[in-house]
């Protein structure tokens, strides 16, 4: 039974427990619900919904007394029906006996034949748009009410828009993240071969590999060593017709000249010196089947010759004979080498070069592909796991930076040699910096270098830095407990805070664009805005820029109603072009679908841009942090943070 308040007073009871309600309900749809509920157990409501405009159509996000089929058939046009109405003109509307009205519809199905019930439905507005609608079927006595009934209800609508937008929002962006997921899912599952990649250029490779496969047309492939060249070779193989018969490989550049024809075409016995039989060369193997020849830039003149007459009349001879031969190949070739510098320098024969260039594929150096990298170094990671019988989990933030930050002359090979090296030598579940090559320790904050990143640093720095890797991991397994980490590290909580204290000031003095974003989280009154302050003024006295906001302050400015965040003003081109932004006391502000789409802008801008951020939060719980924040943006923050957990007593009550 519904507990009805019949007292003057029904408005301010059903107010506050929405509004409670508000403050303590972070989830969008989960606070409809209980908005339903509250609206249940103080009127006579029998059903309720809350609908979503999306486009043209309006859906049911939330109900009480509906089961899930019922809230499916809830679907409206906007113009349509009483609800679609109020969503089309933005005015509510009341039906005394819903039996009564032909423009009722009973999408749901739930109301029965000749039952005497009104209807309220009012609309949501949101920024001045209609974003939805709340209504409710109420049982009719002689205490109803409905015109009172109604102005609650628009009460109700104003209060709640804001979530009911960020409901949206989350609906909105799960979504997208769906339809990206999606994408993603079917450019991994449809990269033809062992190819790994997703950036523009290796998608271009693909649609190639996928056009020339079928064909029997000759594929140059160009690209500098340790790309992925033969990879691409045998996709094309895999793709093709001749997938099931031989594929025949040679390196041109790994055979001595004299050995080469012999190789290529096969010899017959005693046609030279240690010919004891005959044999046969590799275009005779790859009959019916590919033949690829790899760097055959080297060749030299007379090979290029004999071997273009093979390209063209698909035929050969022996060493030492004189029969011709003919063989059925698909012929692939790639190089390293720039052919046109060896056409002008004479050294590539140019009829040679375009009989090969029937169809190029040009593939990218690893340092054009920085947005692979890690994609490639998860999937080594995972290769070596398993030949290594190891379970590495995850690479440290410094490692991350250092692969990032490296120009990669060997490319991809260099890469999956780095991951071998980096998995035979990691002790834990984590490959840290100190477990890449040498080669990988660039000049950064993170690494051991000096600070003119000429020449590795001296046994103090380096030992500086290892044991700062060291203080960054405990506090991810911890995770962020200051005195957890402390005992796992053997050393007291005291000694913790001065080395944490120590990395501050390390980060300080050697503030750049490559520096991370920190996060510091605990309760009010343990120094995080201390902290962060005293930073600030140590890389304002580095001569860089540095900018100081509150979050309420920056809800505050996106208050104002001459914001314009489409056209960027002045405030914002500051936060984001600062070389350092100290964001303090987020979790204080009032969060609104704007606040939360200028921040996922302000913090994007400042990640592609190489500007750190340094983020203080009274908020210590990391799921609460997301709930807050949505996923798309906490992520952002926590993904690309160093993260440091405060604790102990309020320090301003002493």
């Amino acid at each position: 039974m519904n507990e009805i308040n019949r007292s003057p007073d029904l408005e301010m009871v059903v107010l506050k427990e929405i509004s409670s309600a508000i403050v303590n309900e972070r989830n969008g749809t989960a606070l409809l619900r209980h908005i339903l509920d509250v609206l249940y157990r103080r009127m006579k409501m029998l059903r309720g919904t809350f609908t979503i405009r999306r486009g043209n159509d309006l859906m049911i996000e939330a109900s009480h007394g509906l089961d899930e089929q019922e809230m499916k058939r809830g679907h409206y046009h906007v113009g349509e029906g009483i609800t679609g109405h109020v969503a089309e003109t933005g005015r509510p509307h009341v039906i005394e006996d819903i039996s009564r009205d032909s423009r009722f519809l009973n999408r749901t199905r739930t109301r029965k034949s000749g039952e005497k019930v009104a209807f309220i439905c009012v609309p949501i507005i949101h920024l001045q748009q209609v974003i939805g609608t709340l209504s409710i079927d109420r049982a009719v006595d002689r205490d109803t009410d409905l015109e009172r009934d109604q102005k609650l209800l628009e009460i109700v609508g104003n209060i709640v828009g804001d979530a009911l937008a960020a409901s949206l929002q989350a609906h909105e962006e799960r979504a997208a993240l769906v339809a990206e997921n999606e994408k993603l899912r079917e450019l991994l599952t449809t990269n033809p071969g062992e190819l790994i990649g997703n950036c523009s250029t290796m998608l271009q490779v693909y649609e190639q590999i996928r056009q020339v496969a079928p064909s029997d047309a000759t594929v140059l492939i160009r690209g500098s060593s340790g790309t992925g060249k033969e990879l691409v070779a045998r996709a094309v193989v895999n793709l093709s017709g001749r997938k099931d018969k031989p594929l025949v490989t040679l390196n041109c550049a790994a055979m001595p000249e004299n050995l080469l024809e012999s190789e290529l075409f096969g010899h017959e016995k005693g046609s030279f010196t240690g010919a004891t039989s005959r044999r046969i060369g590799r275009a005779e193997a790859a009959d019916g089947g590919t033949l690829f020849l790899d760097e055959i830039g080297d060749l030299s003149l007379q090979m290029q010759v004999k071997l273009l007459r093979f390209l063209q009349e698909k035929t050969f001879s022996r060493v030492g004979s004189n029969r011709e031969l003919h063989a059925d190949v698909r012929f692939i070739a790639a190089t390293s080498r720039n052919l046109e510098e060896l056409m002008a320098a004479s050294k590539f024969r140019e009829d040679l070069y375009y009989r090969l260039n029937i169809f190029p594929i040009v593939m990218p150096d690893l340092s054009k592909r920085k947005g692979d990298v890690m994609l490639l170094a998860e999937h080594f990671l995972s290769k070596f796991n398993l030949k290594y019988g190891k379970d590495i989990k995850r690479l440290s933030t410094p490692a991350i930076n250092m692969l990032m930050a490296y120009h990669w002359p060997g490319n991809v090979r260099e890469l999956e040699n780095c991951m071998e090296r980096a998995v035979i030598t990691a002790q834990d579940d984590c490959i840290y910096g100190y477990n890449l090559p040498a080669s990988l320790q660039m000049p950064s904050h993170d690494v051991p270098y000096s600070r003119d990143g000429e020449a590795p640093a001296d046994f103090p720095t380096m030992v500086d830095s290892f044991e700062r890797e060291l203080i960054v991991a405990a506090l991810k397994r911890s995770p962020g407990n200051m005195s957890a980490a402390a005992r796992e590290l053997g050393i007291s909580p005291r000694e913790y805070m001065g080395k944490l204290l120590n990395y501050c000031k390390n980060y300080a003095a050697r503030f750049s664009a490559n520096s991370p974003n920190l996060l510091f989280m605990g309760h009010s009154g343990l120094g995080k805005t201390h902290l962060a302050l005293a930073i600030a003024d140590a890389v304002l006295e580095g001569g860089h820029d540095v900018l100081y906001t509150s979050a309420a302050a920056l809800a505050a400015q996106l208050g104002k109603e001459h914001f314009d965040y489409t056209n960027n003003e002045e405030w914002l081109a500051a936060c984001q072009e600062a070389d350092l932004l100290i964001l303090d006391d987020l979790g204080t502000e009032y969060i609104t679908p704007l606040t939360i789409s200028v921040l996922y802008e302000l913090i994007n801008t400042r990640m592609l841009t190489h500007r750190p951020t340094i983020y203080t939060t009274n908020i210590i719980d990391q799921n609460i942090f997301v709930a807050r924040y949505t996923e798309k943006v906490a992520s952002r923050m926590l993904g690309g943070c160093k993260m440091f957990k405060f604790f102990g007593e309020d320090q301003r009550l002493k």
